[in-house]
């Protein structure tokens, strides 16, 4: 089941419920910051730019909390990424959902969402840094896939975000 972090602060801390909600969302949003950081890695922002430029359809299927929208967008500033790239019917956010990756129901929702634009599976592109939350579950939906990995020994489908341009399934 997904984790719904307000849910487990609120249970220890109850005071939090009583917060106006931007007030507890920002105080969510700052203890994530005191365990790590998001940042978009060397080469994603010119790539997904790049694959925009040429007409591609961009998603975004994440493991995710509510914060991370924040995390995101303070991620995205001073570049010219923002949530706007990635298609409305395309964005499988799990705290919105109830559960993620790799629960099969997250790839068949997707994969209906792209049926209905017209997208067959095989036109698909599931680029993620893990074979069991991202690979495993997108090849068993019939997508086609890229493993983020920037050390040897690349995969023959998989490297860093400047190599995913390469892609035989990009090439027009």
């Amino acid at each position: 089941p997904e984790v719904c972090w307000p849910e487990i602060t609120a249970s220890v801390l109850p005071e939090l419920a009583a917060w106006p909600e931007e007030r507890r969302d920002e105080f969510l949003f700052r203890h994530a910051q005191l365990q790590r950081s998001i940042r978009p890695l060397p080469g994603a922002v010119e790539t997904l730019a790049t694959l925009l430029q040429q007409g591609l359809i961009l998603g975004l299927c994440s493991n995710c909390q509510g914060y991370t929208l924040h995390e995101m967008r303070q991620a995205f500033a001073g570049t010219a990424l923002t949530l706007d790239w990635f298609h409305p019917q395309l964005r499988f956010l799990s705290f919105q959902q109830g559960y993620g990756k790799p629960a099969p129901a997250a790839f068949h929702q997707l994969r209906e969402s792209l049926q209905a634009m017209g997208i067959a599976p095989a036109e698909t592109l599931m680029v993620g840094d893990r074979q069991d939350n991202d690979i495993l579950p997108a090849q068993a939906v019939g997508w086609q896939t890229w493993l983020l990995k920037d050390k040897p020994p690349l995969p023959p489908d998989g490297g860093g975000w400047r190599q995913l341009l390469k892609f035989p399934g990009l090439q027009a």
